[in-house]
């Protein structure tokens, strides 16, 4: 019983890391998709000037 509950335990961890991971892959990949946004914006601009 006690065996069980403790791979539960680590099952849990493991998805908790993974989540993390995941969310914090995808916060980089937006900041990096908001960077690009802002250099295209940036390049539109001084086209315009």
């Amino acid at each position: 019983m006690s065996q069980c509950l403790e791979t539960d335990f680590e099952l849990t961890s493991f998805m908790i890391e993974f989540e993390r991971k995941q969310l914090v892959e995808e916060d980089r990949r937006l900041e990096e998709e908001e960077m690009q946004r802002r250099q295209q914006e940036h390049e539109v601009q001084v086209q315009v000037s």
